[in-house]
Parts: C-alpha cells; sequence; structure tokens
C-alpha cells in the first residue's frame, strides 16, 4: 500500500485518502514546493535551461550560493522572501519564457555583462510577475489559484528588434523595461 501525508491529520495515510480529499492533496504540494530553497532550485533550473548555449562561459548562472545571495537581495526579508517563494509556486507555467530568457541572456553575453546581472533581471522579472498577479491569484476561501503567464509576446519570432529593446530596458534601466514587459503578459487560470 502506497502512503502520502495529508494535512489534514498530519499523519501517514493511503494515498487514496487523499486522492479523495484533493484539495488537500494539492495544498500539501503547494506547501512543500514553497520552501525557499525548492523555490530556489526552480530558478536555478531556469537559468541553466535558458543558458544551455553559453555553459562554459557562464558557469556561475549554475551557482546556488550566486543565485541564494542574489535571492536574498532581492527580496531582503525573510517576508518577503517566504511570500515570493508561495506565490511564484502558484504560478505554475511560464509559458515561451525559456525563448525570452535566451535573449535576455544572449544581450548580456554582447554588452559583456556578468552573470550576476541576468540573475537579478530574471529574479526583477519574476517578482514583477508575482506582484502582478497576486490578487488573481487570491480566493474568498484563503485557497489560491494556480495561474500559468505567457511570455511569447516578449519574444515573437517576427519581430527580434522588440525583445531587444525590452531586454536593454530591464538590464540598463530596470522599471521601465519591467513596465513594458507587463504590458505584453497575460495570465490565466490553471
Amino acid at each position: 500500500m502506497r502512503f502520502n501525508v495529508c494535512l489534514e491529520v498530519g499523519a501517514p495515510e493511503p494515498i487514496d485518502h487523499c486522492a479523495k480529499n484533493r484539495e488537500h492533496l494539492d495544498d500539501y504540494v503547494i506547501k512543500e514546493a514553497s520552501s525557499i530553497a525548492l523555490v530556489q532550485e526552480r530558478i536555478r533550473r531556469l537559468l541553466q535551461e535558458a543558458s544551455r548555449e553559453w555553459d562554459t562561459r557562464r558557469r556561475s548562472l549554475n551557482n546556488m550560493v550566486l543565485i541564494n545571495d542574489a535571492f536574498a537581495t532581492v527580496f531582503a526579508t525573510s517576508t518577503t522572501q517566504d511570500e515570493f517563494a508561495l506565490q511564484f509556486t502558484h504560478i505554475c507555467k511560464l509559458d515561451y519564457g525559456k525563448r525570452f530568457f535566451v535573449r535576455l541572456i544572449e544581450y548580456c553575453e554582447r554588452e559583456h555583462k556578468d552573470d550576476i546581472d541576468v540573475i537579478y533581471s530574471i529574479l526583477g522579472i519574476l517578482k514583477r510577475i508575482t506582484i502582478t498577479y497576486a490578487a488573481m491569484m487570491r480566493t474568498e476561501s484563503g485557497r489560491k489559484h494556480l495561474i500559468g503567464v505567457e511570455l511569447n509576446a516578449l519574444a515573437p519570432i517576427d519581430f527580434p528588434e522588440k525583445t531587444a529593446r525590452i531586454v536593454e530596458l530591464i538590464i540598463r534601466s530596470h522599471y521601465p523595461g519591467l513596465t513594458w514587459m507587463m504590458s505584453d503578459v497575460p495570465a490565466w487560470y490553471f
């Protein structure tokens, strides 16, 4: 018999019990996935996937110490870190995000920007997305909705100049680039 932990009683229960109480299973999975360490690991995997082409020159994008330090700087207090981690866990899909993040890394490569600039930029992007769509995640019952975010319009194949300009603004002046970015990033309930 397979076992899983359900939030309802906090003790091992047959997985069938959890399946009947899907809400409890979902809550448990979200709670586990929203640990800061797992969120940082998800961000590391995102950075690693987007930087595959530059593996030899961009090794520190895979450096958890650098990512943890940047995370602690961007989210200065533990409350802010916990809040971001919980919200980011509820964003279960970043459609076409890899293509946009690859373009951001390409720009940083051309402009000889350090890996820390890439990490701060991507953390800034993820922070802005979670802040913008935080209300969409909330429900009256206190549970949160899972959402998906579409980044396709940020890196259109037929209009690379748009992507280049958004990335340049994000890297150089941050807020104007994030504002433009968010005007083209819709979200939906998952």
